[in-house]
């Protein structure tokens, strides 16, 4: 018997060792039984992303495409200050804030992961975003669960992401949720979506859809 996370996961171990009734599908188990309780209203300008500091999981992305959106949307971008930047670990560091925030939540398992938290913080400097992006690295649960009582988006970036529970948790604490177009996202979980066409950019409306996906930075 062989139990797979996803229909993406059963699809590639049949590719590989061809079909059989002895591999089938067993979703991870996610708690959504406090999120679901979280109200729709009032909600922040944040947008949360939930994953791992590691290299697949794509945070640069997120960070680059929280820069085109206020290129492209100049009214967003907070004014210059010369007071230092804060540290923020819980909605209640940013009070009630008028600007939207890319709010990166992550576990770090060892240096590496930390140097990679580091070097996202080091982006948003270089782009003058560090008022709008914040880093959070090993957040305990509680605080991850105040982020997603306010928040308004989730994001996650990863390609071919097996399962992704970190969305199932988006949907359910009642964010609008941005993930890539494939795998577990694609297959189980971002269903029905509207999504975001690679030749035009343009988002394809579905009716009733619970999230968007995209197949790049577009």
């Amino acid at each position: 018997m062989v139990m797979t996370n996803s229909t993406w996961t059963q699809n590639h171990i049949e590719s590989l060792f061809g079909k059989s009734s002895l591999i089938s599908v067993l979703y991870p188990p996610c708690d959504t039984e406090a999120l679901s309780s979280f109200p729709f209203q009032p909600r922040k300008p944040l947008i949360v992303s939930l994953a791992q500091f590691r290299p697949e999981k794509n945070h640069r992305l997120q960070i680059e495409a929280f820069s085109r959106l206020l290129e492209r949307n100049p009214e967003y971008r907070m004014p210059p200050a010369s007071d230092p930047v804060s540290t923020v670990a819980t909605p209640g560091d940013l009070g009630d804030p008028e600007y939207p925030q890319l709010v990166i939540i992550g576990g770090a398992r060892d240096s590496e992961d930390k140097a990679r938290a580091a070097e996202l913080r080091r982006l948003a400097r270089d782009l003058k975003l560090d008022r709008q992006v914040h880093v959070i690295v090993n957040a305990p649960y509680s605080a991850i669960k105040q982020w997603l009582a306010v928040a308004l988006v989730g994001i996650h970036t990863m390609v071919d992401e097996h399962f992704g529970i970190s969305i199932v948790e988006f949907l359910s604490a009642g964010l609008v949720t941005i993930a890539n177009s494939s795998a577990g996202p694609l297959m189980d979980i971002v269903i029905p979506a509207n999504r975001v066409s690679p030749e035009t950019g343009l988002c394809v409306k579905q009716q009733d859809a619970v999230g968007f996906l995209a197949s790049d930075a577009g």
